[in-house]
């Protein structure tokens, strides 16, 4: 059933002419209604092809990139926050159906923001690009408690997880990455059925170290590359200081620290390569 039609102000049965002509007006109804969500599944069609595309590494300032976000509404110029939704039912993942009424939600959640969040499927979790500045939820953790309250309401979802990472414009890729790892750590962790953010974690710590060394340990250049005031970069450093016992001002500790980055990069790709496999 797609809908009901009441016709109000009439006491016992329709005349035999007004039962065909609300036949007719349902037969017209049903078609608008059929326009409608072939449309709305189009546009979100598109939603989902322009978040792939910048997932698989395009750039989202190319001009072809940024005309089809902006025909769709979304400003790829700004900084986003990029959020990762994970939906559950009976405590496991839920099934392509309840995901994708939960995606209907969260769209009609994006569609009173502006500018507009790119929202889409990827791999079974919901990822909503979220621009930094705009009217509606706030960004953040907001944004992400909105989110999570919208697709929880979907039919057949019973919780959701949601990550959040930090601001970002060209790398959307990694902070993809880093919001996707960081659900699976708050799994290990028991945190799943949250907000989840990267200080919550600790992930952010090692997003900032690594950004730190490539900078040339410059508090300032490590700031602006990830968008944050310098006192909350030498806040995370002191934090992983205390945390790992390493001096970042000693250059053994520096090789130290270069050291375990590689390593965990090597087994970040180890375990890609499992996953395509």
């Amino acid at each position: 059933m797609a809908a009901r039609v009441w016709v109000p102000g009439r006491a016992g049965a329709l005349a035999p002419l007004d039962r065909r002509a609300l036949e007719h007006a349902s037969i017209v109804l049903s078609l608008e209604l059929l326009r409608r969500r072939t449309a709305l599944e189009i546009e979100q069609n598109l939603r989902g092809d322009l978040l792939a595309d910048l997932l698989a590494g395009a750039d989202p300032m190319s001009p072809s990139v940024r005309d089809r976000a902006g025909l769709l509404g979304h400003d790829l110029a700004r900084d986003h926050l990029t959020l990762v939704a994970q939906v559950t039912t009976g405590g496991r993942p839920a099934p392509a159906g309840a995901i994708q009424r939960a995606l209907t939600e969260a769209a009609a959640l994006a569609a009173g923001v502006r500018p507009r969040p790119l929202v889409a499927v990827h791999r079974d979790v919901i990822v909503a690009l979220w621009p930094v500045v705009a009217t509606g939820p706030a960004a953040g953790r907001p944004a992400a408690d909105a989110l999570r309250r919208s697709v929880r309401s979907a039919r057949g979802v019973d919780d959701a997880t949601v990550a959040v990472s930090d601001p970002a414009q060209r790398d959307v890729l990694n902070a993809y990455r880093t919001a996707r790892g960081a659900l699976t750590v708050a799994g290990h962790a028991g945190r799943s059925g949250s907000t989840i953010t990267l200080d919550d974690l600790g992930v952010a710590g090692l997003r900032t170290l690594r950004t730190y060394l490539d900078s040339g340990m410059d508090r300032h250049l490590t700031a602006r590359a990830l968008t944050l005031h310098p006192n909350t970069v030498s806040q995370r450093l002191r934090r992983i200081e205390a945390l790992t016992g390493l001096d970042l001002r000693s250059s053994q500790a520096v090789v130290d620290a270069r050291a375990a980055l590689i390593v965990l990069d090597v087994a970040e790709g180890a375990d890609a390569a499992r996953d395509r496999a």
